[in-house]
């Protein structure tokens, strides 16, 4: 498939139709990775482990309430957090 780029404000830009998007599982949200091998631009998905999509949740929910932190973590990962758990993400910001 040829592309040609597309003027967004002052920027460029490449329009990627919708069958690609749902081949790749690619949404709005999906943060992409771009590289180079020298002679290519490689746009790439960022697929983070279940690990890491529960730690991005957590840090999201930094400032809810306890009770919401407990119901994340038991939704995605298991046992509920503690107080001092609880305590030591907002102390720090990040587990």
């Amino acid at each position: 498939m040829r592309k040609k780029l597309s003027a967004i404000g002052n920027s460029l830009g490449v329009v990627i139709e919708r069958p690609i998007l749902e081949l790749l599982s690619i949404t709005r949200d999906t943060e992409l990775e771009l590289t180079t091998d020298g002679e290519r631009l490689i746009i790439s998905p960022v697929r983070r482990s279940k690990r890491g999509r529960v730690k991005a949740s957590l840090e999201r929910a930094v400032d809810t309430p306890a009770e919401s932190l407990r119901k994340v973590r038991t939704r995605l990962e298991g046992p509920p957090l503690t107080d001092e758990e609880i305590a030591r993400l907002r102390s720090k910001g990040r587990p």
